[in-house]
């Protein structure tokens, strides 16, 4: 791979480094604004192995800066690091906590010797989501690890590993431009759900097609016996973006002739551990010389003579031994896969911008200035007003309000029809014989109006209101008192399904209004505060009149038995005594004519004539012989059933539309008519301070805000992103 990527390109050339720093800068833009790297299939590195592999080590010779090491287990989270070519050294660590953008954590750092212990500040906070993110901060590495380390009693809401990340950020002049992933070492000696997410995080970074595993393996460890090789093998099964970093290369004995054959052959691919993308050799600083804080350049001159002194190093191509020549090599091949796939890369940024104006487009338009206070304030409450009095007439698009109130009143409706007073034109108590589903039989066999099993009174029971209202009437005259409090019966039913219908318009009419003060005023706190205090104030007055009128429309319902409809009550009165006798009729033996009148059509002829004789009208025909039968006991009952029942109709049709029209008209559509001139005077517009009022209330709300400057910084930095990939995408 090496004396292919030197063919392409020359690292050293001036033109190519200023690209590859300008693509990579740019991937590390588009990952700053929260773009995963799924998304932007963008080209990186995966460092894995088991712990003590070396990889720490690794990720010390490639950044520069020292990382975290710990006995056992140190790297507890994934680290990305991103290294860019930049005049001036410099850092920055963030937090990635998903499904959010990555936060800023660190301050800019200028020195490399910050950087371990703001990682590990950075790595504590994700390791401890139950303590504020600035707990650890200001902590020294004793008080961290103090503060971390899990130990019996102790620490027990700390996490041993997570899945969110540690970002690094590097601007090196001496460094190559990379991208690469540090994950936590695979370990054994865990407990289960440690390890499987450990394998989880370790397959979940190395399954996409342009990352690159770069698996560390000790020179003296046998690769098959290497679990991080076989989930590569996994993920990558032909090889062909594995590649194999072998550390700790001193570690090889003099004599150990085997391990040495099986290197030589490994790195020469004739053997069955070839990849693709081969191996790569480096030796990392020894304790010692991290104690030392040598250089990379005397650590790299070490390297050389080390490789070149001992076996089976030295008699492997050099371009394959070393870290310069490791971080060369990968540096060439992200930035070739980049190219490659720069056509994708602008396709998805094109779609992140798109997806950016949406949002922004749905974030609120900004206030105007202190200027048009007034003016502005006085446009959202006249339209506030329009659009709340549209709506409870029913000419919005949305008739939602509409609807629910018709349901109100229609239930309403139902249960005052179900108030129905139910009369049965029988002497239970003397036909003991008949029951009440008989009753019930027999109404639905005649196919007459159901009648409820509830609140039932037959004969006697309105005989006995009736006895109980008698004062001083001469005899055969019927009380009105009586009548009366049947009718009380079921009027005395209609105040709860009244105040049912207005409670449910009235939480309907919050509803809508809430809704409208959210879109109209919802971007200004203050604003938004002030007019629904002084809406609920002016709904209330109404909700009170209307109310009161409510319950004197009822009042008046019992006051005065009333009605002008005399032919209606007449009419109603008639069917109804005719429908009791009727069932009296087919109750009562003593009220039938033995036999079929068919069956006796002679009689019934010479009767009629006989009649006749003597005088009777000669219109009689064989009917009215019911009238020669006994004069039914209870007539009075059945005229007072019948006059009550009728009754009901008249006063039930009448409630029934006139309490929605008090809610309708003399609530809701008078309150909303009129809250525009009342919301004004209570502004008191032209009064001396409403300038400074409004202007105040004027003032949008800071997260909105924070939400318009945010979206529109991104909508500014993908443009940018997006002149430079189609400037570089011209000049190739």
């Amino acid at each position: 791979m090496g004396d292919e990527t030197g063919e392409n390109a020359c690292v050293g050339d001036s033109e190519y480094a200023r690209h590859r720093t300008t693509l990579f800068k740019i991937l590390h833009d588009l990952k700053a604004l929260g773009a995963t790297t799924d998304a932007l299939n963008i080209p990186r590195l995966a460092v894995i192995g088991c712990q003590s592999a070396g990889k720490s080590s690794l990720v010390e010779a490639v950044t520069g800066v020292k990382v975290p090491r710990d006995d056992g287990m140190c790297t507890r989270c994934p680290m990305e690091c991103t290294i860019l070519s930049g005049p001036t050294w410099s850092c920055t660590i963030s937090l990635r906590i998903s499904p959010s953008p990555d936060a800023r954590y660190s301050p800019v750092l200028s020195r490399s010797d910050d950087v371990e212990l703001w990682i590990r500040r950075a790595q504590a906070t994700l390791l401890c989501p139950h303590l504020p993110r600035d707990a650890f901060k200001t902590k020294n590495a004793e008080e961290i690890k103090a503060m971390t380390e899990k130990v019996e009693g102790k620490n027990e809401a700390v996490k041993t590993v997570v899945s969110d990340s540690v970002v690094i950020s590097i601007e090196d002049p001496a460094g190559a431009d990379l991208i690469f992933v540090d994950l936590p070492g695979l370990v054994e000696n865990e407990d289960r759900e440690v390890i499987r997410l450990i394998r989880n995080l370790v397959t979940e970074n190395i399954k996409h097609s342009s990352t690159f595993i770069l698996v560390t393996v000790p020179a003296v460890d046998n690769i098959e016996n290497q679990r991080a090789m076989r989930l590569a093998k996994e993920a990558d099964p032909e090889g062909k973006r594995t590649i194999g970093i072998v550390t700790k290369p001193d570690t090889v004995a003099a004599g150990a002739t085997d391990t040495a054959k099986l290197w030589r052959e490994t790195f020469a691919g004739t053997n069955k551990h070839k990849l693709g993308l081969g191996y790569y050799a480096v030796r990392l600083a020894l304790d010692v010389e991290r104690k030392e804080g040598i250089s990379r350049a005397d650590l790299s001159r070490r390297a050389t003579r080390f490789f070149a002194a001992n076996a089976p190093w030295k008699d492997i191509a050099a371009n394959r031994l070393g870290l310069d020549a490791l971080v060369r090599d990968v540096s060439a091949l992200l930035m070739s896969v980049l190219i490659r796939d720069l056509p994708k890369l602008m396709a998805q940024v094109t779609r992140l911008l798109a997806s950016t104006q949406r949002a922004l487009a749905s974030v609120p338009a900004p206030p105007l200035s202190a200027k048009g206070a007034t003016a502005d304030a006085l446009d959202r409450i006249v339209g506030f007003c329009v659009a709340l009095s549209r709506t409870v007439h029913g000419r919005a698009d949305d008739r939602t309000f509409v609807h629910r109130t018709r349901e109100a009143y229609l239930t309403m409706k139902h249960a005052m029809r179900a108030s129905a007073p139910e009369f049965w034109p029988f002497d239970t108590s003397r036909y003991g014989c008949f029951s009440v589903d008989d009753a019930f039989a027999l109404i639905m066999k005649q196919g007459l109006e159901m009648v409820s099993r509830r609140k039932v009174m037959g004969l006697v029971d309105v005989r006995k209101v009736i006895k109980e209202c008698t004062g001083w009437e001469l005899p055969g005259h019927i009380p009105f008192d009586a009548k009366a409090q049947l009718i009380k019966g079921f009027v005395d039913q209609w105040e709860d399904p009244s105040a049912t219908a207005f409670e449910r318009v009235t939480l309907t009419l919050e509803s809508v209004i809430a809704e409208l003060i959210e879109v109209t005023f919802g971007t200004f706190p203050k604003f938004k505060v002030a007019i629904t205090a002084l809406v609920a104030a002016q709904m209330k007055t109404h909700a009170k009149d209307c109310s009161d009128a409510l319950m004197s429309s009822l009042d008046h319902e019992q006051i005065a038995f009333f009605t002008q409809n005399v032919h209606y009550l007449r009419v109603g009165t008639e069917r109804w005594h005719e429908h009791y006798q009727w069932l009296r009729y087919h109750q009562e033996s003593s009220f039938r004519i033995s036999g079929t009148l068919t069956a006796h059509a002679p009689y019934v002829s010479v009767a009629l004539g006989a009649l006749r004789t003597l005088g009777y009208p000669t219109t009689l025909v064989e009917s009215d012989f019911r009238r020669l039968l006994p004069v039914d006991e209870y007539k009075d009952e059945i005229l007072v059933m019948a006059e009550v029942r009728a009754f009901f109709h008249i006063a039930y049709k009448r409630i029934i539309d006139h309490i929605p029209t008090r809610i309708q008209h003399d609530f809701v559509q008078k309150f909303a008519d009129g809250l525009q001139g009342r919301l004004l005077a209570e502004l008191a517009v032209d009064a001396p301070g409403s300038l400074k009022r409004f202007e105040s209330w004027m003032e949008e709300d800071p997260e909105i805000a924070v939400t318009r400057k945010r979206l529109t910084e991104r909508m500014e930095k993908l443009m940018d992103i997006q002149t430079q990939l189609e400037e570089y995408s011209a000049s190739q």
